[in-house]
């Protein structure tokens, strides 16, 4: 690592940079330089910043020293999405990056925020309208496998109360497509004549005309 010089080396590469930038002290946490985003995105001027222990940055919900905050770094990486406490003490979903530096004859930590609020919320609600559709589909009646079916006509109830004919049922509330067939046992009770014609026709009896299908 070499030296790193604030206003010679960053100051001016960072001035129109969106991030916040923050170069902290590795064994104080105290924030030694900031570059003017800090005041936009937290509302914090760079004076502000500086002389800042970094911890206090950290949203109370997420109640962590310095040190712990590194070793989360570390631990995933490079980053991660923390929130952080602005100057009006609002919450604010910030991504969160660090790495090593040499600076002035000793080791800090160059720290990277960018704002990530808009990502976050957007995730977190599609996430909610997610459960809300996995638990309504939870709740669907006929996922019980037990339809409540009259005695005596047959109609099935439906989740709303009402009774419908099993294909009325079929067709509206299970999204069924229905095609017309006969059973095997109909096909002979309404058709018998049919079965019966030719053994008729070799005794005489009966039309000798074929059935039209």
């Amino acid at each position: 690592m070499h030296k790193t010089n604030w206003k010679t080396n960053l100051a001016p590469f960072l001035e129109n940079f969106l991030e916040i930038i923050l170069v902290v002290d590795l064994e104080s946490g105290v924030v030694l330089e900031s570059n003017d985003s800090a005041r936009d995105l937290l509302g914090y001027s760079a004076d502000d910043m500086r002389g800042r222990r970094f911890e206090t940055l950290f949203s109370s919900r997420d109640e962590k020293t310095s040190e712990q905050f590194i070793d989360l770094v570390r631990a995933h990486g490079s980053s991660l999405c923390q929130r952080f406490k602005d100057k009006q003490g609002h919450d604010r979903w910030m991504d969160f990056r660090t790495t090593l530096i040499s600076w002035q004859d000793s080791v800090a930590m160059l720290v990277t925020l960018s704002d990530a609020e808009d990502r976050v919320q957007q995730e977190m609600s599609q996430a909610s309208q997610l459960a809300a559709l996995e638990k309504a589909t939870r709740e669907i009646p006929r996922d019980s496998h037990v339809i409540p079916i009259c005695m005596e006509c047959s109609r099935l109830r439906t989740g709303c109360g009402s009774w419908l004919p099993v294909e009325d049922y079929l067709h509206q509330d299970a999204k069924f497509r229905l095609s017309h067939g006969i059973c095997t046992a109909c096909f002979e009770e309404v058709h018998a004549s049919y079965l019966e014609a030719p053994e008729a026709c070799s005794h005489g009896q009966g039309s000798t005309s074929d059935p039209v299908t």
